[in-house]
């Protein structure tokens, strides 16, 4: 049976969360310190998942409903709905970050103080090192000075 705004409104918190179920694995996750979270049910190269929508007053049922028909429509395309919404954050964390940013990591500081300080012995080799991933990072990696 479908859920009503009035439906989902009306029960109170328990000892127990317990669900309140609208149609195709959407539910409603009622918490005992009163929270209401959307969820999605489903299934996956035969792994049962669930997919959080967000809490009930800020996700409407209207949307709830929108957003499981989109992961609906996603998993018939043979997509699992998560790895999809994770990459796209992914995508839109890495905007600010420089290209170049592998580079400027593996510089060793004690090299950029340009005679200023000789470094421990240590830290001459341990840069040279850099070599070796050279080859799994092509044009990330520049090897320090000296090495």
């Amino acid at each position: 049976m479908a859920l009503t705004d009035t439906a989902i409104r009306k029960p109170r918190p328990t000892d127990n969360p317990f669900k309140l179920g609208d149609s195709a694995g959407l539910y409603l996750l009622i918490k005992p310190n009163g929270s209401k979270l959307w969820y999605m049910k489903y299934r996956i190269d035969g792994k049962e998942k669930k997919l959080a929508f967000g809490p009930y007053p800020d996700v409407s049922l209207l949307t709830a409903r929108q957003f499981r028909n989109a992961a609906r429509s996603k998993m018939r395309a043979g997509v699992d709905p998560p790895l999809t919404k994770n990459r796209a954050t992914e995508k839109e964390k890495r905007t600010d970050i420089p290209p170049d940013r592998h580079k400027l990591a593996c510089r060793s500081p004690a090299l950029d103080l340009d005679g200023e300080f000789t470094p421990p012995e240590h830290s001459i080799t341990r840069p040279c090192r850099l070599r070796n991933y050279q080859n799994y990072y092509p044009g990330r990696i520049t090897t320090p000075a000296g090495c």
